[in-house]
């Protein structure tokens, strides 16, 4: 078997089916890929809807697991799989017809470590490309990094080999897992294909845990994130390293993003969130953008004020 799909699913009875079915109209035969829908406790009829879809086909696997939250979903769902090639997707997204022909193609002639698709948004009815690709093939991870758009996991198709030889998963209980999981595969990755048709839909649901405030994601990206992206970097030097301070500087402006508009109270635990791990602003200081600099050097002339100089930042870049 060519492709293991994992879709990790919760309270998505209002999208899975649509999911599902795009994923089975496909110009791929059954035996070549497997659905593996990861039930994470959902509370509506998330299962029912996967169990009537599933009756009759081989191909689709049903698993359900007390709420456990995405990452967990991912990994319980890695850990099932048969493929040589694994595919996270979302619930509530959907891929293009016969796409998956094209997708198992590159894969079976190039072998890679992993496979860098292009999306695109639905909106307003209509779809908008979200990641291009000016290249047809890098030759190394490293590469990659160079040019890196977006720590999506669903955007990418990744090598089952490739991820237990680096023992690469999803880190659970987090929010933004994506954006630890992917740099890291990156840099590991020698053989990167990517395609720049559209290969991956995302549907903008209201009711998204990144589409929604809650405290966890800032505190996520701090505390876990952000923490792990760092001490990994000190493995690194030259441009990879580089790539790292932005990323993680990128992160932390995120994190103090998501409660701009929140109370005193929550702007301060963010603030007492990046004193604690303030080692992480030495990334800021050392980026190559010059806001992020700037924040580096203030941040530290003016410690436990961070959203505040932020947002000042923020009103003066008007």
């Amino acid at each position: 078997m060519i492709l293991s799909i994992v879709i990790p699913a919760y309270n998505v009875e209002k999208y899975i089916e649509r999911c599902l079915l795009s994923i089975l109209s496909q110009d791929v035969a059954a035996t070549d890929y497997e659905i593996i829908v990861v039930n994470d406790g959902s509370r509506d009829q998330t299962e029912s809807v996967t169990r009537r879809l599933s009756s009759g086909r081989s191909n689709i696997k049903v698993v359900t697991q007390q709420n456990q939250g995405l990452s967990v979903a991912r990994n319980n769902g890695l850990a099932l799989s048969r493929g040589k090639y694994i595919w996270f997707i979302d619930s509530d997204d959907w891929i293009p017809d016969n796409c998956m022909g094209q997708i198992v193609n590159v894969l079976n002639n190039c072998h890679p470590d992993a496979l860098m698709m292009c999306a695109a948004d639905f909106v307003d009815g209509e779809l908008k490309r979200r990641v291009s690709y000016k290249t047809e093939l890098i030759c190394d991870g490293r590469s990659w990094l160079q040019q890196f758009q977006t720590p999506c996991a669903p955007f990418h198709v990744w090598s089952r080999t490739f991820l237990d030889d680096h023992k690469l998963r999803f880190i659970e209980g987090v929010v933004h897992e994506d954006s630890e999981f992917t740099p890291r595969a990156a840099y590991f990755a020698k053989n990167v294909v990517a395609i720049n048709d559209i290969c991956y839909v995302v549907y903008h649901n209201p009711n998204s845990i990144t589409r929604t405030f809650s405290m966890k994601r800032p505190l996520d990206l701090i505390r876990r994130v952000n923490q792990s992206l760092s001490e990994f970097s000190e493995r690194l030097d030259g441009e990879e390293l580089k790539v790292f301070h932005r990323l993680i500087s990128t992160h932390i402006n995120t994190a103090m993003h998501c409660v701009r508009g929140a109370t005193k109270e929550q702007q301060r635990e963010v603030d007492e969130a990046i004193y604690e791990h303030r080692g992480q602003l030495r990334h800021l200081l050392h980026s190559g953008v010059m806001k992020y600099r700037v924040e580096g050097m203030l941040f530290r002339m003016f410690p436990r004020h961070y959203v505040r100089i932020y947002k000042l930042m923020q009103l003066l870049n008007r």
